[in-house]
């Protein structure tokens, strides 16, 4: 009788050992292609969208620099009263020609500085001259204007860069304690 429970024990164990052997088999390869076939899935849905994005960007900028064009002209035929200063620069297109008013800046940082190197198209460099011009919170590039922009286009000599990239909007973001696309991929270099 013993015999008979301690072969039945050992198959029971051995049937065990097989299943855990054969489950971790399934999850290891099945399981792993299924995530591979989903992570690339959703990286060409992203980059498609990255493209609409660069595609309507540049369709926004072309119908901007029409209305500032137009705007200049009308300008110039009748003194027309200017359109306010105060709109993100996602409604307005910064132009000299309006005026360019110098942002508020601060002698230093409140804290310690926001890492701006988060915001795409500010490298290390154009963060030592932002911090230069008293530039160290995302929560300042948020709250730029559309003269402010145009001043600080001026002053980096960038033509339309800072609206091109978005800096703007992506400060906001940042300043809101979110990441966007850029910080993620740049934060995930930066920890490697």
């Amino acid at each position: 009788m013993g015999y008979l429970v301690t072969q039945i024990l050992l198959c029971l164990l051995l049937a065990a050992a097989i299943g855990l052997v054969v489950g971790w088999l399934i999850r290891r390869f099945i399981c792993q292609k299924q995530a591979q076939v989903l992570e690339d899935g959703w990286a060409a849905r992203l980059s498609r969208v990255e493209t609409e994005r660069d595609e309507l960007a540049a369709r926004v900028a072309e119908l901007e620099r029409g209305i500032v064009v137009s705007g200049q002209a009308a300008s110039t035929a009748s003194a027309a009263p200017s359109v306010s200063e105060h709109k993100p620069m996602s409604l307005q297109r910064a132009s000299l020609a309006a005026g360019a008013e110098k942002p508020r800046f601060l002698s230093g940082p409140k804290r310690s500085p926001d890492d701006l190197k988060q915001i795409s198209g500010v490298g290390p460099k154009l963060e030592g001259t932002l911090n230069g011009l008293g530039v160290y919170h995302f929560h300042q590039i948020a709250q730029f204007t559309a003269s402010n922009v145009a001043w600080v286009d001026e002053q980096l000599r960038f033509k339309g860069r800072i609206q091109r990239e978005g800096w703007v909007e992506q400060a906001a973001e940042l300043a809101a304690g979110r990441a966007t696309e850029f910080s993620r991929r740049y934060l995930s270099k930066k920890g490697q």
